[in-house]
């Protein structure tokens, strides 16, 4: 289902091109899948296996799709809307990578903080003398 989800947009391309590239965006389609599944079917026994008291839930599953179904209707409105009233107010945060750098900054900040310089260079740093006087 997240699949096709994510291929939506891509197929709804087929029907707003001309019968030559839509042939070969329904083959990169066809690719596509192939290689999600190709890639499901190798990954999957590297993946240990989960204990089936945690396996599923209903719960679970349901806020996943819930969650994906948003994001598609989210994306399928500024897809058909560019310039409408969500896409303007999504705009600043995605150009800005929703703020995810400040985030990693403040923890890493906070797990590593950086070296404060020592005392003497510091005060000669704030010092209000003028450059000449401090040079001699």
């Amino acid at each position: 289902v997240i699949a096709a989800l994510a291929m939506a947009p891509l197929a709804l391309q087929l029907t707003l091109q001309p019968i030559r590239q839509a042939l070969r965006l329904f083959g990169a389609l066809l690719g596509l899948a192939g290689l999600y599944a190709l890639g499901h079917a190798l990954a999957g026994p590297l993946v240990p296996a989960v204990p089936p008291e945690i396996a599923h839930t209903w719960a679970r599953s349901t806020v996943v799709i819930v969650a994906f179904l948003a994001l598609y209707a989210v994306q399928a409105t500024v897809l058909s809307r560019p310039t409408g009233r969500v896409a303007r107010a999504l705009y600043p945060a995605c150009f800005a990578g929703f703020y995810l750098d400040e985030i990693f900054t403040r923890l890493t900040f906070r797990l590593w903080p950086p070296a404060t310089p020592p005392v003497r260079a510091a005060a000669a740093l704030t010092s209000t003398r003028p450059m000449l006087e401090r040079a001699a």
